[in-house]
């Protein structure tokens, strides 16, 4: 078997049951299935059912039953594949965790791709409309070729229009209110950990369907305390023509407003290697398109104008068996982005408010390097692991910026301009070796590892400050050189004993070491006098460098902390009931060697922390229920407890605090869901609850005189948060030709923090309390070639200050719009556009209460039997697109206005290529 029952199986603790299974896979493609099995005796008795897992392309199932020794059956069932029945003997002579059938490779059936079926006890096959949405067990499968999609789209699109799916700006997908880990491909690792590569670039023509399941995490991958033990995960399961062969897709547009784009995907795939290689060059930073369901709301547009060219490999290889697996991918980029902001802000106090206005201009110009490698090696008892991650990154930085500070009156302004350079080059991984023995224990030995190297953090700032009160002037030249070093690194053994086929106990012991070494050096080159006071330029020899050093601020360390950290979990599994239980204590000492002007020290810390998690799953028929509990201690990094002060920022001084504490977080999160049969509504409701103890609160002081601030982090108790958020989707009527799809939330956030307070008075609590409610209603119509929807949101942002009620923030957004898609048939034209409203009201600012229409629409037409599609799109034809944002906290608001891509017309024509074996 390539991945079995028997490599991870429980052993049995009683003598009336056994553990039996095997593995199922596509006769062709060699990929695992999400098969339905049946158990039966010898006589076509049932005995059992199950769904099939699948994880990183492999498939298995597993039964308990009996031990009683006799000939056993089974039949599985998979849509778009024959039925198979198998039978074997089992005499149970040997003693062993499980026994297996042999393995099963299904066979497509000729007219695979005209129906879909849904298995289960009320089987029933549906011709002619396609179902969008199907469950396979716990499995979500979305039918790709169910959706209105056009031509040249990549997976993003499909994402975006899945019934349940919300997909945010940085890649992050969330199905039915739940987050996904990663996207894999064929079950397979593909880019992981990074989404927008995967939606931004894979073809949507090559996508059979998308599933959504749990799985096991990668072997000695080190996984936070909140996670119960899987991973959320969608599979992109390729056509089958696609399965083996070549693909070539590209695409290049030129555009109004100097705006253009092009990109090239290409991938080799065959039963044991697939190389990707894709290419990606814009400066239009969007990856929307019109006619479709975007979110084009001012809070949730790109910022600034950026130009991006980006280009990757994955390589992925697997020998006949599955025993041996090397994953690789490489991804280069090279961004360039300007980004201007308007900004108003108000500052709650004790005596008062502070309001603050800023405008902004900044340049960043970065490029990052990353290389991901993963190898596993399987034998018949033991599986060796190692994944290796390293990022190289340089940037450099421009900015301009004129800041104010006024209360009654104007109070001083700030003009200063700024560059700065960096490097450094990231990594981290693992290496990890696990032994099973034919018993019911396993070991595992495992290293986890993290290094850094900063080789250069430079920061060149000019200030220009005013004091309106006395009129006083106050010019600043500062140049800072920071480089930074640090590693860390854990060696464990992990032992788990499997006490019954229902419970399995581990405990894991591990040693955890790190340090890290900086130097920080702050020069004030206005005391060094000549040109260097008044322009961005350093002095020409290291000797007059260092006659301008400010030894106050610069500093040195030195950490090392040395620390052993004990788990020990229980888990209960059986048939439809999980629990997790699990502790964590680690122990931690460290040593700090610290230097500057005014201390010189070596100092120790000790300390213990505990991290506590409980989870609970439940199903019953398509219903489920999940909760968990877990709770984690973060300590502050020693270096922050130095008694010392920083007063690089003239209007911004920060003291440390040697007495600051840890800030504990419990969270409670609650889900149930239901996945129906047939045509019924799907339906979910989430709760989550988080408190936090001793936060880490900013302590602020104010001067009336010259405006500026003075902070020190403190702790402060009594902030929480709770969430509760529910939604539904599903079909109408009986040719199902519409669907709807509906989500609330309501969130209440009650925030505490530290008022700022004037000329050293002791700072006053500040609370505030915020209701965040949200709907959104979408409804869908598709037939054949035409599509189109509606689309309603309504939120909000009600916060209230306890102690001063004109401090009430009442701010709510509304959106209303429709987008529709048709092809018309005789010359295979597609035409798609999408409006709507984006409506902003309660903001301070006046300015951001706006009414801002957004409409968008392309054409696009296939060209030589659909190897070609020439596109032409136009996005924000009425000129009336903005991008936005608006926080609120314990010590006040603040509302930003951003720059934005403009109006632009896209030219442009799309290009495939596939090349498949002759059968």
């Amino acid at each position: 078997m390539m991945l079995g029952f028997t490599t991870d199986a429980k052993a049995q603790g009683s003598k009336s049951e056994v553990r039996i299974g095997g593995n199922v896979f596509d006769s062709f493609t060699n990929v695992g299935l999400p098969a339905f099995v049946t158990l039966l005796n010898k006589d076509s008795v049932e005995i059992d059912t199950t769904t099939c897992e699948v994880y990183r392309g492999n498939s298995w199932y597993t039964f308990y039953m009996p031990k009683i020794a006799g000939e056993y059956m089974v039949r599985v069932e998979h849509p778009g594949y024959e039925t198979t029945v198998q039978r074997h003997f089992f005499d149970f002579a040997v003693l062993a965790p499980g026994y297996g059938f042999p393995t099963i490779k299904l066979k497509r059936l000729a007219n695979a791709e005209d129906s879909i079926r849904s298995i289960g006890l009320d089987e029933v096959v549906i011709r002619g409309t396609r179902l969008q949405i199907a469950y396979r067990g716990d499995t979500i499968v979305y039918d790709a070729q169910a959706f209105n999609i056009p031509e040249g789209a990549m997976l993003d699109a499909l994402v975006r229009q899945l019934p349940g799916a919300e997909m945010k700006a940085n890649g992050d997908i969330y199905i039915n209110g739940k987050r996904l880990d990663y996207i894999t491909l064929n079950g397979n690792d593909f880019f992981k950990g990074n989404n927008k590569v995967i939606l931004e670039n894979l073809p949507y023509f090559v996508v059979k369907e998308l599933q959504v399941y749990h799985k096991d995490p990668p072997f000695a991958l080190t996984k936070p305390l909140t996670d119960d033990g899987k991973d959320y995960v969608l599979d992109v399961v390729m056509k089958r023509e696609y399965a083996i062969g070549s693909i070539i897709n590209t695409e290049f547009g030129m555009g109004t407003d100097d705006r253009w784009k092009t990109k090239t995907f290409g991938l080799r795939y065959d039963d044991y290697l697939r190389l990707a290689v894709f290419a990606n060059l814009n400066n239009v930073n969007e990856n929307r398109t019109p006619g479709s369901d975007g979110d084009w709301s001012p809070q949730k547009q790109p910022r600034g104008v950026l130009a991006i060219k980006q280009a990757g490999m994955n390589l992925n290889l697997n020998n006949a068996n599955k025993t041996v697996g090397v994953d690789q991918s490489v991804i280069a980029e090279w961004s360039d982005n300007v980004t201007s902001l308007r900004q108003q802000s108000e500052s709650f106090t004790s005596h008062g408010s502070i309001f603050n206005g800023k405008l902004e201009t900044n340049r960043l110009k970065d490029f990052n390097l990353t290389d991901d490698t993963k190898l596993n090696v399987r034998f018949s008892k033991s599986l060796i692991s190692s994944n290796l991650h390293l990022v190289y990154s340089s940037g450099k930085g421009n900015n301009f910026s004129e800041d104010s500070t006024y209360s009654s009156k104007l109070i001083n302004t700030d003009r200063y301009v700024s560059r700065s350079g960096s490097r450094r080059l990231f990594g981290n991984g693992y290496l990890g070796w696990k032994f099973n023995f034919n018993s019911p224990y396993s070991m595992s030995v495992s290293v986890n590892y993290s290094f850094s190297n900063q080789w250069r953090d430079q920061f060149h700032v000019l200030h220009n400050i005013q004091y309106m009160n006395t009129g006083a002037k106050d010019g600043r030249n500062d140049y800072r050189d920071n480089i930074m070093r640090s590693y860390r690194y854990s060696l464990g053994t992990e032992h788990c004993y499997v006490l019954s086929p229902r419970i399995t106990l581990s405990y894991r012991v591990a040693y955890e070491q790190n340090g890290s070494d900086r130097d920080n050096d702050y020069f004030r080159l206005y005391k060094y006098g000549g040109p260097y006071s008044e322009e961005l330029c350093l002095p020409s020899s290291v000797d007059s460098l260092q006659a301008a050093m400010d030894y106050t601020n610069s500093y040195n360390y030195f950490e090392i902390g040395r620390g052993v950290s004990n788990d020990i979990a229980i888990s209960y599994s059986w048939k439809n009931t999980s629990v997790f239980v699990s502790a964590r204590h680690t122990y931690i000492h460290e040593r700090i060697r610290y230097n500057n002007a005014g201390i010189d020290t070596v100092a120790y810390r000790n300390y213990g922390k505990w991290n506590l998690n409980l989870s609970l799953r439940h199903r019953w028929g398509r219903k489920s229920m999940e909760f968990r509990y877990y709770s984690t201690d973060n300590y502050p990094v020693f270096s922050m407890l130095m008694p010392l002060s920083d007063n690089t920022n003239t209007l911004n001084k920060r003291l440390n605090n040697p007495n600051l504490k840890s800030q504990l977080r419990n969270t409670i999160e609650m889900k149930l869901s239901l996945k129906p049969k047939g045509m019924k509504p799907t339906w979910w409701i989430k709760y989550n609850f988080t408190s936090l103890n001793r936060a880490w609160g900013n302590r602020v002081n104010y001067d009336t005189s010259t405006g500026a601030y003075t902070s020190i982090v403190d702790n402060v108790n009594g902030n929480w948060n709770t969430t509760l958020s529910c939604g539904m989707n599903g079909p109408i009527g009986k040719r199902k030709y519409w669907r709807y799809d509906i989500s609330t939330e309501m969130g209440y956030i009650h925030s505490v923090d530290y008022n700022i307070a004037y000329n050293e008075v002791v700072n006053e609590l500040s609370r505030v309390n915020t209701f965040k409610p949200k709907l959104s209603i979408k409804l869908n119509y598709r037939k054949s070639v035409f599509s189109a929807g509606l689309t309603a949101k309504l939120s909000g942002n009600f916060s209230h200050e306890e102690e001063y009620g004109q401090r009430d923030i009442n701010v709510h957004e509304y959106q209303i719009g429709t987008h529709a898609q048709y092809t018309v048939p005789t010359v295979k034209l597609t035409i798609g556009t999408d409006i709507n409203l984006y409506s902003q009201h309660g903001y301070r600012n006046m300015a951001m209460n706006t009414n801002d229409w957004l409409w968008n629409a392309f054409l696009s037409r296939p060209l030589f039997k659909g190897k070609m599609v020439a596109k032409v799109e136009f996005y924000d034809i009425l000129r009336q697109l903005s991008v936005r944002s608006y926080s609120v906290n314990a010590q006040g608001w603040v509302e930003t206005h951003y720059n934005s891509i403009p109006h632009y017309v896209m030219f442009s024509i799309g290009y495939k290529f596939t090349k498949t074996p002759k059968k």
